[in-house]
């Protein structure tokens, strides 16, 4: 049987989407969904036209190639889709229109697909690091953790030193990460640990001696069992938060 130029460029597709732990839309197009114009109604409470976070980014070729090196590393198929408009993102998830838009996406199977229905905070950073892994994975991530893990106590703890424990898992992870991959200041980084975690970029076993070393030059001992806390609540809640997206299903996310 012969094959037409065509089908075969349509075969390499194909064959390139299902090897990638990130995928984008047909011919590798931006996934970003126009949504239905505001009605007069919405307009006059107030509503306004809002994008996601990281959409001018992943409209860009450059940035998706830099969204793929970022989840080179990570064993499950993954796509995030933005908005034009993230004023009732949920809404237009339910829409048939949607699901008929993510259908011609031909996502590989058994992927896991992030709708992302924040929008930036005015003057945000906008390169991929920050928009894909500090706010999209770092900041989701860490919401989930924060809500559900709280039976090891770690982050259920909102005591001073549970608190500065979380604060020295945070740089003991980060301390094995360029500066590049780390621009969460003071007070923000967690979610760059988290993405770090999420990436497949940091060991934690070894984050885990840098933290209790820092405890022992401290002085204070009662902090080795919130490091413990925290680094468990790190450990066990990336892959928790990464179960609860269902695959082959739009999910919304919402990192602030």
């Amino acid at each position: 049987m012969r094959i037409t130029g065509r089908e075969l460029r349509q075969l390499i597709r194909e064959t390139l989407m299902q090897e990638v732990p990130i995928v984008f839309g047909p011919d590798d197009s931006a996934t970003d969904y126009r949504t239905p114009p505001l009605d007069p109604e919405d307009r006059r409470i107030g509503a306004k036209k809002m994008g996601s976070i990281g959409r001018r980014r992943l409209r860009k070729p450059e940035g998706r190639a830099e969204a793929r090196a970022l989840f080179l590393n990570t064993p499950d198929n993954w796509a995030i889709v933005t908005l034009d408009n993230v004023s009732f993102a949920e809404d237009y998830l339910d829409s048939d229109q949607f699901k008929l838009w993510i259908a011609q996406q031909r996502f590989p199977k058994e992927t896991r697909i992030l709708v992302v229905g924040g929008q930036p905070y005015k003057g945000d950073f906008t390169s991929t690091r920050w928009a894909v892994a500090h706010d999209i994975i770092g900041h989701t991530i860490h919401n989930w953790v924060a809500t559900m893990i709280t039976s090891s106590g770690g982050f259920a703890d909102m005591s001073e030193e549970a608190h500065r424990a979380r604060g020295i898992v945070a740089a003991a992870i980060l301390k094995q990460l360029p500066p590049q991959k780390r621009p969460g200041k003071t007070g923000d980084e967690i979610p760059d640990a988290l993405a770090a975690v999420f990436f497949g970029e940091v060991d934690l076993e070894r984050a885990r001696q840098d933290a209790h070393f820092v405890v022992d030059r401290s002085g204070d001992p009662d902090l080795h069992r919130d490091v413990d806390w925290a680094l468990d609540a790190y450990r066990d809640g990336v892959p928790q938060w990464i179960a609860s997206i269902p695959v082959d299903k739009p999910t919304p996310v919402y990192p602030f």
